[in-house]
């Protein structure tokens, strides 16, 4: 469960007053000294044993605990756009409202921890989330475990220079609907090619695949366990537009219990709509681009991907362009130029030693 909750600045002065006084790579070991007893039982509710810490991040800090292998476990994303911005650390620390999203497990639940992964710019496993990504997408990261809504989608990232990736379960009549079609092509075309060939598509089916325009050519082909949809660009690259998986797309026929049929659908719907726009791009032939096309140093999306492959790629797109949205690209390199505070503390007591 993720809680998502405002609390009045007076809660957080404290932790204001400690971020206005330390480097980007802040991390504070005695969480204790900064909040009252209640918002610490309201920041740490899982029962994940070991050291309490705060992080301090692009536009706010998480609550973590550190464990004995070295994994930061999160426990909460305290969004505080105050961080980023000096001006409104000085004075009064006490106004305006912090959000909190807190990670919640029911008593005995067995979950599969998110862990913060400091000073890791690249693509992470679905689990694994960047510090350098602003606390709403780090929230999305969480968020995006929480299961997909049947026939209702839901944005799973955000970011306005780039798209939005929206994710639904499709069900029944619907689901069967799309997965007949794409498997009657992969049939045709014993999955060769396909490459290319646009499919024809239904008012019903564009709506289902959450296309603007179904008549705008979308080609589909497989990769490891699912199939990936795309468009055709005039420059020779190809454009990634869906993403989708289901138990027995890979069958000789989708199931026939057509009510309990079911499909995993992620579709990204990009915010420039002119061809120059920033695209996330495919490879199948390997013969596409001269130079990697993506934005953001975003890596292609090839077929002998998974699903979950392909969804890493996309997080790490978005992360990186609503840091550029927020005019914090520089964030990263300014976080590593800053280096480690216990080997700057380490160095600076040998030196004082004489050593």
């Amino acid at each position: 469960m993720l809680q998502c909750f405002g609390s009045h600045g007076s809660n957080f002065s404290l932790l204001r007053h400690r971020c206005a006084q330390t480097s980007y790579r802040a991390t504070y070991k005695d969480p204790e000294n900064l909040f009252s007893g209640d918002m610490l039982k309201a920041l740490f509710q899982t029962d994940d044993q070991g050291h309490r810490q705060i992080v301090k991040g692009v536009d706010g800090h998480v609550a973590v605990v550190r464990m004995a292998n070295g994994e930061q476990r999160i426990q909460a994303f305290i969004r505080d756009p105050a961080v980023c911005q000096p001006e409104g650390m000085q004075g009064d620390l006490s106004q305006g409202t912090v959000h909190l999203y807190v990670v919640a497990e029911r008593p005995g639940q067995n979950r599969i921890p998110f862990l913060l992964r400091e000073g890791h710019g690249g693509i992470l496993p679905a689990n694994h989330v960047s510090l350098h990504g602003p606390m709403d997408h780090m929230v999305s990261n969480v968020a995006a475990a929480i299961p997909l809504g049947r026939n209702e989608p839901r944005i799973i990232f955000n970011s306005p220079n780039l798209g939005i990736l929206k994710g639904t379960m499709l069900k029944g009549k619907t689901a069967h609907l799309v997965k007949t079609s794409f498997m009657r092509l992969i049939k045709q075309t014993n999955g060769v090619g396909m490459y290319d060939a646009p499919i024809e598509i239904s008012q019903a089916m564009s709506d289902a695949l959450m296309l603007n325009n179904p008549a705008g050519q979308v080609c589909i082909t497989k990769i490891k366990n699912g199939i990936l949809g795309y468009r055709a660009r005039k420059d020779g690259g190809k454009t990634f537009t869906f993403v989708a998986n289901s138990h027995d797309f890979f069958d000789d026929a989708p199931t026939q219990e057509v009510e309990k049929s079911s499909m995993q659908l992620f579709k990204m719907t990009y915010a420039d709509k002119k061809p120059t726009g920033p695209r996330i791009s495919i490879q199948i032939t390997g013969k596409e681009y001269t130079a990697i096309p993506c934005k953001y140093n975003t890596p292609l999306i090839r077929l002998d991907m998974t699903v979950q492959d392909v969804l890493n790629i996309i997080e790490f797109a978005c992360r990186n362009a609503m840091l550029d949205h927020l005019e914090c690209a520089e964030y990263p390199d300014e976080w590593n130029a800053h280096g480690d505070p216990e080997l700057q503390e380490r160095d600076s007591m040998v030196r004082m030693m004489g050593g």
